[in-house]
C-alpha cells in the first residue's frame, strides 16, 4: 500500500576493494543494482599491463586458481580477462629433510581446469578493470577509505559507516545493504559481533602453527621447469615455497615460511650471513639464490600470516548486511586458500 512516505533506493557500500569485494560488486551491476560503492583500504594496484610492476617477485604474494575459482570468476564474466595474465603450475618439486639433491616431482593429472597463479594484486587490479569498463555507471571504487565503525540502522533506516580517507578526513556513507568483504580484521564482522546479531557467532581456535614469510626471487637454472611449485622443507621447520611469475620464465616467487623468533632466520645480519644459512639448510636451491637477493631479504621485515578465524550461524543481518570470504572464515593465503573457497 501507498503509505505516502518515499520509496527507499536500494544502495550498496561494499567494505574491502579486494578480490572478493570486487566481485561482489560486478555481481550486483549484475543484478541490476545502480548505487554500488567500494571501499579498500589499501591503495589502488598498477594497471595490468605494468609489466615493471608485475615483474617483481616481491611485490605480492601469488595465489593460485583452482577449477573452483577459476568457474567463480567464469560466471562473473571475467575469466578470460584474468587468465592471460596468469601462469599454468603443471605440478610439484618437493625435498624434504632427507630428500635427495634432485626431490620428487609430481605432475598433475590433466584436466579442463588446470591451476593458474598470479599476484594477489594483479588479480584485484584485473577486476578494478572490468568494472571500470563495464560497470562504471553502476560502480565506484574509492581506495584509501578505510571503514573504522558501523552503526545499523533500526526500523528501515539506511546503516551508516563511518569512514577515513587518506589525510584523516572523516566522513558517513549511508546505504541500504553493507557487503563485508574486509577480510581478516574485518570491521563489519566486528559490527555484527559486537551488536549481538541474533545467531551469529565467531570461533577463535587457539594458534598453534604461527608463521611470518620473506619474500625471495628463486632464478631457475637450466633444465628447471618454470610451471612447477617448488616446496623445500629444512630438519628445523623452515620452509620455501615457489610458484611461477608471469614474463621471466626463469623466476619464481619464493615465500620462505618460518616461526616468529626462529633463531635462525634471526641471526641474519649480511648477505653473507643468508647465504651461509641457505647454503646448510637448502643447499638443493643454492643455484637458484642470487647474492643481491640476499642483501633484500636479510633487510626485509618479515610479513605475517593471519590467525585463523571463523563465523558460524546466520552470516548476515536481515536485509542491511552480508558477510563473504574472508571476513566469514580467515585463513592463511597458502597459495589461494581464500580465492577458491571463499
Amino acid at each position: 500500500p501507498d503509505t505516502g512516505a518515499p520509496a527507499q533506493v536500494a544502495s550498496a557500500v561494499v567494505v574491502g576493494g579486494g578480490p572478493t569485494g570486487l566481485a561482489a560488486a560486478i555481481m550486483l551491476a549484475r543484478r541490476g543494482w545502480k548505487d554500488i560503492r567500494v571501499l579498500e583500504r589499501l591503495q589502488e594496484p598498477p594497471a595490468p599491463g605494468a609489466a615493471d610492476a608485475w615483474g617483481d617477485p616481491g611485490r605480492s604474494y601469488q595465489l593460485g586458481l583452482s577449477s573452483r575459482g577459476q568457474k567463480a570468476l567464469l560466471k562473473l564474466g571475467v575469466l578470460n580477462g584474468v587468465l592471460r595474465h596468469t601462469v599454468a603450475v603443471s605440478g610439484r618439486r618437493d625435498w624434504g629433510p632427507k630428500s635427495g639433491p634432485d626431490g620428487v616431482i609430481r605432475i598433475n593429472a590433466p584436466s579442463e581446469y588446470g591451476t593458474r597463479v598470479l599476484p594477489r594484486d594483479l588479480l584485484v587490479s584485473c577486476l578494478l578493470r572490468e568494472v571500470r569498463e563495464r560497470h562504471a555507471g553502476a560502480v565506484t571504487v574509492e581506495f584509501g577509505a578505510e571503514v573504522e565503525r558501523v552503526r545499523w540502522g533500526e526500523g528501515g533506516a539506511p546503516t551508516s559507516l563511518e569512514v577515513v580517507a587518506d589525510g584523516g578526513d572523516k566522513r558517513t556513507e549511508q546505504c541500504t545493504l553493507v557487503v563485508g568483504a574486509d577480510g581478516c580484521n574485518s570491521s563489519v564482522h566486528a559490527a555484527l559481533e559486537s551488536s549481538g546479531t541474533p545467531n551469529f557467532s565467531v570461533t577463535r581456535p587457539k594458534e598453534r602453527n604461527t608463521r611470518v614469510y620473506k619474500t625471495l626471487p628463486l632464478h631457475l637454472p637450466a633444465g628447471w621447469q618454470h610451471d612447477l611449485n617448488y616446496s623445500a622443507r629444512s630438519e628445523n621447520g623452515v620452509v620455501v615455497e615457489a610458484l611461477p611469475l608471469q614474463g621471466d620464465r626463469n623466476v619464481v616467487v619464493g615465500l620462505v615460511l618460518h616461526r616468529p623468533g626462529d633463531e635462525g632466520i634471526g641471526a641474519l645480519r649480511t648477505a653473507a650471513d643468508a647465504k651461509a644459512y641457505f647454503e646448510e639448510n637448502f643447499p638443493m636451491l643454492m643455484p637458484c639464490i642470487r647474492d643481491s637477493d640476499l642483501e633484500t631479504f636479510v633487510s626485509r621485515p618479515a610479513s605475517r600470516l593471519p590467525l585463523f578465524s571463523y563465523c558460524g550461524g546466520a552470516l548476515h543481518r536481515g536485509g542491511q548486511c552480508v558477510l563473504l570470504g574472508d571476513a566469514i572464515h580467515t585463513v592463511k593465503p597458502y597459495f589461494g586458500l581464500g580465492v577458491n573457497s571463499a
